[in-house]
């Protein structure tokens, strides 16, 4: 039996994914964008960018930005570049899947065969993406830390000591789980779907 909420609520939100789908596109454009001015910008506009993120957001504009090793840094802009690419691009397919959910679901069939696959998928792709983003960010804390000089930003007679932080971020992981589970919810889902179809 058809439910004719479900459908209603599935057809808007699939309207709604079409229009995420064209911002996505959208912000594929900024970033390359960004990506050009970014890696051309020369000046107080990398020294500041470099010291925000060594002293954790405060931010300091240098009287000479040399103190920055400028093919580190323009490496680092790329890695940053394709980390942003790549957060659009699973922004993009998580759209992608999220339709394909829905398209079933708008016609009455929320457990269409193959759509527990879709789950499986996007799990796997948050897993592995999850992975590269925070290989990332840690490769750039560590760029952070060749290329600038603190003898050269600082008064070394009053800093007792510099410690570089190295981090990991889990949470990808759970969201992940999270999938996985509803990837098998919906499995079992299918089986019944297709018992009750096989019956009929």
């Amino acid at each position: 039996m058809k439910n004719n909420k479900m459908c209603k609520s599935a057809g808007v939100l699939y309207r709604i994914s079409g229009l995420a789908l064209v911002l996505g596109w959208v912000a594929v454009f900024l970033v390359v964008c960004a990506c050009f001015t970014m890696v051309s910008s020369m000046g107080s506009l990398r020294a500041t960018y470099l010291v925000d993120g060594i002293v954790g957001g405060v931010g300091i504009s240098l009287k000479n930005p040399k103190v920055v090793d400028e093919g580190l840094w323009r490496g680092m802009m790329l890695m940053n570049t394709f980390a942003c690419l790549l957060l659009v691009a699973i922004y993009l397919y998580m759209v992608f899947q999220v339709r394909k959910i829905l398209y079933p679901m708008k016609q009455g069939r929320p457990f269409e065969k193959g759509i527990s696959k879709v789950f499986f998928q996007t799990g796997w792709v948050i897993l592995g993406s999850g992975v590269i983003i925070n290989g990332i960010c840690m490769a750039n804390r560590f760029l952070i830390a060749k290329m600038v000089s603190v003898k050269d930003l600082f008064d070394m007679r009053n800093v007792l000591r510099v410690d570089w932080t190295y981090s990991f971020d889990f949470g990808f992981v759970c969201v992940a789980v999270v999938i996985f589970i509803l990837a098998f919810i919906f499995r079992y889902g299918e089986e019944l779907q297709q018992e009750a179809d096989e019956t009929l």
